[in-house]
Order: C-alpha cells, then sequence, then structure tokens
C-alpha cells in the first residue's frame, strides 16, 4: 500500500547507520529460464554431476583442478557493504557512489574436485556475499558451456569484503541505500560470467592429485587478528578461533591450491574508502601465495564472521591500511606450519548433498502467538514472513531490552521494536527470494563441510559443529563451517543469542528460530550424507532472477593512447612510482598494467618469486581512473577523456634496473571497441641506501667477542598500503629481517680485522662472533657505510661507531 511505502521510505532515511543488506529476487517461472526440473537429480547422462546416479566417490583416484581470475566489474561500480556509501557519480551506481580505482582487482577463483563420477566445486568470490539466483546462473552458464551440471554440486561462497562489487541483489530501489544499491542486469551477467568461466578453467585443469587437511583450533588465542565485536551475548572474548588448510598437491607432490578457511570480516578499508578491494580476506590469499616458488592457488573460504572482525592495527605499529598486508603475512605463517604436517591421500571420500528449502513460519517450527507485535488496539499480530531491525524502535517501557555485556537483559516478544515488517506489500517480491536457500554438506576424506547462507555467528557455529560431532561420531575438528554460501539472508544467530540484541540480531530476517532450525538441517543431511543417501526430489526449483535490460553504451575515447604523467628517469627503492595515460571507457578497459624489465636489451614480463607476472592485479599498484569530463558534470556524451593514473609502492626487493610499465587495454574509437597497448618511458630503479644502523653493541664473554646491532629500513610513510617490515610498522623503524653486515673489529689498538654479522631470527638482530679475546683487551668495534647488505643490495650510507666492547 502506498501508505507503507512512504513510511518505509522516511524510516529508511532515519535509520540507514544500521549498515544491514537487504538481500532479495524473485522466482522467474517462465518457460525459458533454464531451470531445472525438481526431478533432475534423476539425469543419468554421463556428465551429470547429480549425485542420484553417481558411483562411490570411494577407492576412484583423485582428479584435481584450479584457477583463478577476475570480476569483470568496472571502475565506477558502487561497492556493496556499507549503508549509505558515499562516493563518485559514474555510469555503473545508481543510489550510492561509485568507486574510483582498485588496490586489487576482487578475484574470483575456484576448484574441482572429482572421484569416480563424483564431483566438488568450490568456487570464491570477493564480494559481500552471493545470491542463490547469481548461483543459479553460473550453474546454467557452465552446464550451457561443458555440459557438466553443478546443481547439487557447486558451493559457491564469498569472502564478505565490504570493498567488492554491490548491484548484485534484486531489491526495490528504495532498499538499495542500505548498502547492495539498486540491481543491474549487466554487473549480474559481468559477474556470473566471471565465475562460470573460472569453474570451466578449474574442470577443464582437472589432472591426478591429492589432498590432505590440517588446523590449528585456537589458532588466534591473544586476538591478534581478529577480535569478537558482538558484545551483546556477554562479556569476554568468543569466536570459533579456527583456521583449517586444504592443501592439494600433483602427483610428485607439489602444491596446486591451498584452501584457508577462517573468519574475519573484511572491512580493514571502511565507509570512506572507494577502491575496490577483497580487503584482509585476499590479503591471506596473496601471502600465503609468496610462500612457494611457482603458482599456487590459494582460497580464503569465509567461515563464521558475522561476530568476528579483522583487528584495524597491529601491537607492532602498523596502520589500518597496512593492516591487510599485515594479516596476510601472519596466518601465512601459521598455514605454512599447518601445510607441512598435512598427510595427503590420492584415494578421499567424496561426498555431496545439496538441498534447497523455503522457510515459513511452520518450517521453522514457530507456535501460534509467537514472534508478532501489539497494534494500537492491544491485539498480538504475528509476523508472517519476518522482520528486520528488531530492538530498533522504543520497547523499553515494556521491559524488553538489552545491554552490552549483560545477558541477563533481554527483549520480550510483542515488544521487539522492529523496524521493518517483511508482510508489508512492498517486500512481497523480496519475501519470495529471500525465504529459500540452498544448504550443503560436502566430505572430502576425513573432513566435513556444511554452508550457512548468510553471516553465521560464533557461538551458532560451535553449536553445530558439536552437534555434528555427536551424531556422526567424528572429531569436532574435522567439521568445518563455510558461511557466506550459496545464499545470502543477513546475519543468522542461535536463538538465546538472538534475544541478547544487539547489531547482528537488527540484521536477521526471520527471529530467533531460524539459528536451531539451520543447526537441525545442516544435522538432517549430514545424516543422509553418511548413509550414503544422496538422492534429493522434491524440493523448490532453483531460485533465477533476471531483468531485460540494455547494457551501458561505452563513450568513445578521447586523447587515446597519450600520456600524461611519464616515470621519473631515476627511482629508488620504497619511491612511489607513478604514471598516467588516457584509456578507454571503464565498461570495455579491463586494463592490465604490467611490470617490464630490459634485460640484453629486450624488454621482458616481470615475473614475481612465486611465477606470476608483476602486474596490477596484485597489492603492489593501485589504479585509478578519472573521467574528465566528470560524470558529476556531465553524465551523458558521446566522447569522454579517460584518465587513468598507476601507483606502485616499491619494496626492498623489487627488480632494479631499466623497468618501464606497459598497459594492455580497451576502447572505443571511430572503428568500434578495439585493443590498444602502450608503454611508459623506461626509468632507472635504484637499490635503497637509506637502510638505518643502530644499537651497536659489543660484549666480550669469556673470550668471545659477541657483535650485535639492528638494521632498518625507513619508517613507512602515511598514507602506504605495502609494509615494509612485519616486525615493526607505522612510526617505528622497519626492522630488516636478513642480509648480512660486516663489522670491523680493533684489539689494543692493531689493524682492525673483519666480523661477519647475520641475522638471528630470534633476536631479529645482525649477530657475529670474534673468538679468541683476551679477558682485559680494549676492543672497538665499528660498521663502515656499505658495510650492510639486506641481500637485495640495499646497503647503509653512514657508518656507525665505533663502541667499546663491554664485560
Amino acid at each position: 500500500m502506498a501508505w507503507h511505502a512512504r513510511i518505509l521510505f522516511v524510516l529508511l532515511s532515519v535509520f540507514l547507520v544500521f549498515s544491514f543488506l537487504v538481500a532479495c529476487a524473485e522466482n522467474d517461472s517462465s518457460d525459458d529460464d533454464d531451470q531445472q526440473a525438481s526431478d533432475d537429480d534423476n539425469d543419468a547422462a554421463a556428465d551429470d554431476d547429480n549425485q542420484s546416479d553417481d558411483d562411490s566417490g570411494s577407492g576412484d583416484r583423485l582428479q584435481a583442478g584450479a584457477a583463478s581470475g577476475y570480476l569483470q566489474v568496472p571502475i565506477g561500480i558502487s561497492l556493496g557493504g556499507f549503508a549509505a556509501r558515499v562516493g563518485f557519480q559514474s555510469p555503473y551506481n545508481q543510489l550510492m557512489g561509485g568507486s574510483i580505482g582498485y588496490y586489487d582487482r576482487p578475484s574470483v577463483k575456484a576448484v574441482s574436485l572429482q572421484s569416480g563420477d563424483r564431483r566438488l566445486v568450490i568456487a570464491k568470490v570477493a564480494m559481500m556475499g552471493v545470491t542463490e539466483s547469481l548461483r543459479t546462473q553460473v550453474v546454467n552458464q557452465v552446464k550451457a558451456t561443458t555440459g557438466v551440471d553443478l546443481d547439487r554440486t557447486l558451493i559457491l561462497t564469498a569472502t564478505h569484503t565490504h570493498s567488492g562489487p554491490a548491484r548484485f541483489f534484486f531489491v526495490p530501489d528504495i532498499f538499495g541505500l542500505v548498502g547492495v544499491d539498486a540491481y543491474n542486469q549487466e554487473m549480474v551477467d559481468r559477474i556470473a560470467g566471471s565465475i562460470a568461466a573460472i569453474i570451466e578453467q578449474a574442470i577443464a585443469a582437472q589432472k591426478p592429485a591429492r589432498i590432505g587437511f590440517g588446523y590449528r583450533e585456537p589458532f588466534d588465542p591473544q586476538s591478534l587478528v581478529t577480535r569478537d565485536r558482538r558484545c551483546a551475548n556477554g562479556p569476554g572474548d568468543f569466536r570459533e578461533d579456527r583456521l583449517w588448510v586444504g592443501r592439494i598437491e600433483d602427483e610428485e607432490g607439489e602444491p596446486m591450491a591451498m584452501l584457508i578457511g577462517m573468519a574475519m570480516h573484511g572491512v580493514v578499508y571502511g565507509y570512506g574508502s572507494f577502491y575496490l578491494t577483497g580487503d584482509a580476506p585476499e590479503g591471506v590469499e596473496r601471502a600465503v601465495e609468496k610462500l612457494y616458488d611457482h603458482p599456487v592457488t590459494a582460497i580464503y573460504l569465509q567461515g563464521s564472521s558475522g561476530d568476528v572482525v579483522s583487528q584495524m592495527g597491529s601491537p607492532l605499529g602498523h596502520r589500518r591500511a597496512q593492516i591487510v598486508e599485515w594479516i596476510g603475512a601472519e596466518v601465512a605463517e601459521v598455514v605454512d606450519q599447518v601445510q607441512r604436517e598435512i598427510v595427503t591421500d590420492d584415494q578421499p571420500e567424496l561426498k555431496v548433498i545439496t538441498q534447497r528449502y523455503r522457510y515459513d513460519r511452520q518450517e521453522l517450527g514457530y507456535l501460534p502467538g509467537e514472534f508478532g507485535f501489539y497494534n494500537r488496539d492491544g491485539e498480538f499480530v504475528e509476523y508472517q514472513r519476518g522482520a528486520m531491525e528488531c530492538a530498533t524502535l522504543p520497547m523499553d517501557q515494556h521491559g524488553s531490552i538489552n545491554d552490552c555485556d549483560t545477558p541477563e537483559t533481554k527483549m520480550v516478544d510483542g515488544y521487539l521494536g522492529c523496524l521493518l515488517n517483511l508482510d508489508w506489500s512492498i517486500a512481497d517480491d523480496a519475501v519470495n527470494y529471500l525465504q529459500q536457500s540452498p544448504i550443503t554438506v560436502a566430505q572430502i576424506g576425513d573432513q566435513l563441510f556444511f554452508t550457512a547462507p548468510g553471516e553465521i555467528t560464533s557461538h551458532l557455529a560451535v553449536d553445530i559443529r558439536t552437534s555434528l560431532a555427536a551424531q556422526l561420531g567424528i572429531p569436532y575438528e574435522n567439521i568445518n563451517t563455510l558461511g557466506y554460501s550459496q545464499n545470502y539472508i543477513f546475519y543468522i544467530l542461535q536463538d538465546w543469542d538472538w534475544w541478547q540484541g544487539g547489531g547482528e540480531m537488527q540484521g536477521t530476517l526471520f527471529g530467533w528460530r531460524f539459528g536451531p532450525w539451520l543447526q537441525k538441517t545442516v544435522g538432517n543431511l549430514a545424516g543422509r550424507l553418511a548413509a550414503d543417501d544422496l538422492v534429493v526430489q522434491g524440493d523448490p526449483q532453483p531460485s533465477l532472477y533476471h531483468e531485460a535490460l540494455a547494457p551501458v553504451a561505452p563513450e568513445a575515447s578521447e586523447r587515446l593512447g597519450e600520456i600524461n604523467v611519464q616515470p621519473e628517469a631515476d627511482q629508488y627503492r620504497f619511491n612511489t612510482v607513478r604514471f598516467s595515460w588516457y584509456g578507454g571507457h571503464p565498461g570495455v578497459d579491463f586494463l592490465t598494467v604490467t611490470l617490464q624489465q630490459q634485460i640484453d636489451g629486450q624488454w621482458r614480463d616481470v615475473r614475481r618469486a612465486n611465477g606470476t607476472v608483476y602486474d596490477d592485479k596484485g597489492w603492489e599498484m593501485a589504479v585509478r581512473l578519472f573521467p574528465a569530463p566528470s560524470y558529476k558534470e556531465e553524465k551523458h556524451r558521446d566522447s569522454r577523456e579517460f584518465q587513468y593514473l598507476v601507483e606502485w609502492e616499491t619494496m626492498w626487493d623489487d627488480p632494479t634496473g631499466p623497468l618501464r610499465f606497459k598497459v594492455d587495454g580497451r576502447a572505443k574509437g571511430a572503428g568500434g571497441i578495439k585493443a590498444y597497448q602502450l608503454f611508459s618511458s623506461a626509468f632507472m630503479m635504484h637499490p635503497t641506501y637509506t637502510v638505518e644502523l643502530t644499537d651497536l653493541s659489543a660484549t666480550v664473554v669469556d673470550s668471545d667477542l659477541v657483535i650485535s646491532l639492528e638494521a632498518a629500513y625507513p619508517h613507512d610513510p602515511i598514507g602506504t598500503r605495502r609494509i615494509r617490515s612485519v616486525l615493526a610498522g607505522g612510526s617505528h623503524p622497519a626492522i630488516v629481517s636478513g642480509g648480512e653486515a660486516t663489522a670491523l673489529v680493533s684489539v689494543n689498538g692493531a689493524a682492525e680485522v673483519p666480523v661477519v654479522l647475520t641475522y638471528n631470527r630470534q633476536q631479529h638482530r645482525l649477530v657475529g662472533m670474534l673468538a679468541g679475546v683476551a679477558a682485559r683487551a680494549t676492543v672497538t668495534v665499528r660498521v663502515t657505510a656499505g658495510a650492510f647488505d639486506d641481500g637485495y643490495g640495499n646497503l647503509n650510507a653512514e657508518e656507525l661507531g665505533p663502541v667499546a666492547a663491554s664485560r
């Protein structure tokens, strides 16, 4: 009704700060939607991966393939995660501000596992969530291209970055301001196509493989990496403090892919950031991939992070902008320890069951007279379809209250103070979608995995794992939570936890009984999986929403190929190198900036130590777009200038010598959309000579002279994203963790003798020793300029010492 719509719009405008995300879509019942019939599991085609006809996955040799790529979403798309996020005007935002560039291109990665006729595909995207409709579109595209039907065997999951692309939820426009912007079919098609392409590559890459798992629980007992943000359910820090690792290797034992599961909200880059980024979860992936000397696909799988967030600073002084890389390094160190302990198997048990559920009041177990409100006439009115933003409207006068760190206070049914009633007619289409989700339980070897269609919180995840362990007689440590998977219906709490209120409870849709329902449903599916009862029949058809919408027409490029800013000719490590040029419309210019090095007179693409091409898709370079005139000044034009800027933050180990940038992109010109390529001018990268040596000490112990000192790079300037040392950040000297120095020692005024100091990992200092020094000898020690080398050619510019030895 119209008055409901007006009231809802006003209330939403007032309460946008609550930052909940509304995800909704509708079932498309048209004849051409390519949906599967409910009995599709009886399809006996050889390439059908639904489980009912498949042979056992036990005893068959494992085949595995992995692939990675990037979401083909344009700069300018609005960022999903925070309500009423401001930003810039572009062709790809509507109600919320658009992005201005990227720190790292949001990625999509997939691994395909097959044993006999059984297959399991896990695909993750750097987004705040996924919808069942998006999953259905991906399944349909993969089937159309390859003939492989993944309806029952695909786990699609999101990392929950709050700086990934929005506009993939079908919502009424007035809901878009609360964190997802208005639905846009072009963006959904781009996202689905990107995911499907990577899944197809993973399937095509399958080869004989082995897999194994390990874990640390707890892995962050001091809360250095993450913290419990939810105070409403009592004092103390309660997290599902678990890190699990899956190692997939080839026949020779070389790692192909690493699966990393943990709980951590992707919110390092917050409301005021306008760059696309995978945030801390992708920082973990990059750090793990750095562990190897060849390309390995690291895949972060989000856990029960509904009430767990990343720390925003380190105890070592790293600033918030640097935390993505610091967290990655901290987690990767533990991953490395765990993966070295893993024993892999080439014949793991492989089983998966996926069933779609519709959950109304009856399915969830609500009794008459529960979950509702009192109207003006004093009558109790049940929420038939759900409610959101409870504990928002005034309610304390009725004894319904929740206080932080005071679990004895709780809300009272009938006086829940819910802001949004899903029974309102404006929510009709949304509810049709929100009340259905696929739930999956899978087994790989001795490990069990279950999915949750949203932001599952810690207590509920632990309860589900505990009940599954008791039900199935398997170790609790072998059960893994996959949150933000298969669909997104916001927060999911255990029943008692729901009554405590707080921001997580406000973001739920279906009241306190959804958490116990999910626990029971996962248990039922796990029981069927254990009994090899994998046939699913009679559940609802997959949701699929599609709009007929013409994509944005790209504008022609003015000044295409012209260079705006060239890099300075001489550069030193730790400089930020800048290059700017005129390229294409963001809807077609999914450009790549590659670093090149001149070797023997030939320009060659630089590769990182792990064998991947050194380009703008990682963390080293940031790319920003400056359209002129801006879209705020002039929204529609036939042509426009598209000025791009790349900023490369260099580090101690980046290549030296003659370098340049290569840009490959696409743009619209007189002859249509065509590829372009351009190069920056060459520049010379030099090692840095700014390593500072401090705290030189010399001590005679018995007849040995022990010498030590600390080496550090210059501290990080404000605003930098890359960390110069995991041992100290921010304004602290960036401690060097390697290299060696030569100290000159004079005993009793005699000629100086050299003593080599090498890095000591326990002390984080350079340490050396000279034997045979008399107890009463007069000893002096100094280190000359240029006598320290960090192993990458970076030197100290100033002499340190001399100092006299002590005893």
